[in-house]
């Protein structure tokens, strides 16, 4: 994806600029943005997120179910402080390790003389007269090259975060044949590009501008900040559990030497199977009739309903069983999920594996004391959320490039062309043509 969107947009700047840009220019700013910005906002982002999960297990940016779910759906205040997590971490890093990389342009000479790469860093070579890091600044001759160079970086970043994802989805892929699940990622190459293409454009209006307004650079930063959090936060808020995943909350503690678990809706999150499989158009057990003990050695622990209503309801049997793997559940697909990023689904198996290791029988007469195939959000209005703010931000980048750059380009070079005159006729005189 990233291919396709740069080579034309390079040879479009070639072919209006009135200086060529080279190849060198494009791929230093795309493997800095893959090796630099993604490598390094990955350690950032997963450091905080294992801080949003310290501070709050029920309700942080990978996992904003809340402290009673499936049974009921997370509240407003709980999607919300998720959102602000999502800006926090992937928006303000991921944006700000980008835009780091167009901060290596410059636009004269001038400027590279004053830049502190040149000035303050120790030299790193025996000659007196060497500067240490002249490498690291770029030329950028007009406002196009900076908005290109944007692109270039959004692009390696988009590409090296691929990688890495479909490289977790190949699993899906082959278990199912279909590269849906990685075409997917295409997408979010493209918005990665216009995202930091945005950022660039503010950034060029603010380096090439008559008035030096430093201010200005930071209003694409700020957008995609909040743009790009949202859209991670969507992604999340719009997941599905597989529909053969359900999930029940437990208390458990020992009674004559035995393990008792009842069954609460501020207990800790469980996974149970239904023993007759899944009815997909319910998200229920197939059957229901009471869950059938299978004969075995292993312990058994009675599951009594704790919040029941009526004093004569049923005490239901349940026998734990051991797993080594919590999303290896019958019928289900391993890392498959409903949605654009499996984040949240693994992060709640993650919270599985934390908190214990035993699954139960579903109590399939008593409907409501679990859920198969919850969705994150209940009341998320749909995907469509996700997909309508990314392609906003696209949109928003083709506008600003099909619109304002080209007024910006022509303003900038009416302004070297009438900065030429004023030279080459410094005392203003009145040249008469003979």
């Amino acid at each position: 994806g990233a291919i396709v969107v740069l080579v034309p947009s390079w040879y479009l700047v070639n072919r209006f600029s009135k200086e060529p840009v080279k190849a060198g220019l494009i791929m230093s700013m795309f493997w800095a943005g893959a090796i630099f910005s993604a490598e390094c906002a990955g350690i950032f982002n997963t450091l905080l997120l294992l801080i949003w999960t310290a501070a709050d297990p029920d309700c942080n940016a990978t996992m904003p179910v809340g402290p009673k779910w499936p049974m009921e759906a997370p509240s407003g205040g709980c999607v919300a402080k998720a959102n602000l997590e999502w800006v926090l971490t992937p928006g303000i890093v991921e944006e700000s390790f980008k835009f780091m990389v167009l901060l290596r342009l410059v636009t004269s000479l001038e400027e590279a003389m004053k830049s502190k790469a040149l000035t303050r860093f120790p030299r790193m070579s025996t000659i007196s007269c060497m500067p240490c890091c002249g490498w690291f600044l770029k030329f950028a001759a007009s406002p196009a090259v900076v908005v290109l160079c944007g692109m270039a970086a959004g692009a390696g970043f988009g590409s090296l975060e691929n990688v890495q994802y479909i490289a977790k989805l190949s699993g899906v892929v082959k278990a199912t044949g279909s590269i849906l699940p990685a075409s997917v990622r295409i997408f979010t190459a493209m918005l990665h590009i216009a995202m930091t293409g945005t950022c660039s454009f503010f950034l060029a209006i603010s380096l090439f501008s008559q008035r030096k307004r430093p201010f200005v650079k930071f209003i694409g930063w700020i957008m995609m900040v909040i743009g790009h959090g949202s859209y991670d936060a969507f992604c999340t808020f719009q997941a599905e559990m597989p529909v053969d995943e359900c999930f029940t909350r437990v208390e458990c503690y020992d009674d004559k030497q035995r393990e008792v678990c009842v069954f609460s809706r501020t207990g800790k999150l469980a996974e149970c199977s239904c023993k007759d499989g899944v009815d997909e158009e319910t998200r229920k057990c197939a059957s229901n009739s009471t869950a059938v003990l299978v004969e075995s050695e292993e312990a058994k622990v009675v599951l009594e309903v704790a919040d029941a209503k009526k004093a004569d309801v049923p005490i239901h049997e349940m026998q734990i069983t051991q797993v080594t793997n919590v999303m290896a559940t019958a019928g289900a697909i391993p890392g498959w999920y409903h949605g654009t990023t499996p984040k949240v689904v693994d992060r709640i198996h993650a919270a599985l594996n934390a908190s214990r290791t035993e699954k139960f029988w579903c109590a399939k007469d008593l409907r409501e004391s679990y859920v198969c195939g919850p969705a994150v959000v209940e009341w998320w209005p749909g995907a469509w959320t996700s997909w309508l703010l990314g392609t906003g931000i696209i949109v928003l980048f083709c506008l600003l490039a099909c619109i304002g750059l080209p007024v910006v380009e022509r303003d900038f070079h009416s302004r070297q062309q009438q900065a030429a005159a004023e030279a080459a006729n410094p005392r203003g005189q009145v040249v008469q043509m003979a």
